[in-house]
């Protein structure tokens, strides 16, 4: 009898280890690169800020960086060319459509955009000063491409 009380207890104390959940183990996410963020210059205000068509327009320049900062470049690129369609002198749009034209690596398009975005914000010294920044950026890009955008030769040839 006091065997099969031994055999029960160890029976029913395999089963308690056994049979109790398992608390579940938790994986932490993964750390995401830390996003350098540069703050452009505030969007211009003036009597033509009060107009429907730019308030418009600045919504979606707003729609069109969150795009941008998702990595969506065809969507934001699409956003700002319809808040050019809004507003077809609203400057910020247009550095916005030259910002994405470049991550799109269509360099030349990029460059074109920011002298419009120029010529529409020169009254605007940060702007300015913002445009001229992502010329340069633009610029050195282009002259020195990163080893992911450059092919060889060989490469050249064979997908070409």
């Amino acid at each position: 009898m006091r065997g099969f009380c031994l055999f029960a207890l160890f029976c029913s104390l395999c089963l308690l280890v056994t049979g109790c959940p398992k608390k579940p183990t938790l994986t932490k996410p993964k750390p995401r690169k830390p996003r350098v963020v540069r703050p452009v210059p505030p969007i211009p205000s003036g009597p033509e800020a009060l107009n429907p068509k730019r308030e418009a327009s600045q919504n979606m320049i707003r729609v069109g960086e969150h795009y941008l900062s998702e990595g969506n470049l065809d969507k934001a690129v699409q956003t700002f060319q319809e808040a050019i369609n809004i507003d077809t002198e609203n400057g910020v749009a247009y550095y916005y459509l030259a910002k994405g034209l470049y991550q799109k690596q269509n360099y030349d398009d990029a460059l074109g955009v920011l002298e419009k975005s120029e010529a529409l914000l020169a009254n605007y010294s940060d702007w300015v000063a913002e445009i001229k920044r992502l010329r340069n950026q633009i610029q050195e890009t282009k002259a020195n491409p990163p080893p992911s955008l450059q092919q060889t030769e060989y490469q050249k040839w064979i997908y070409h």
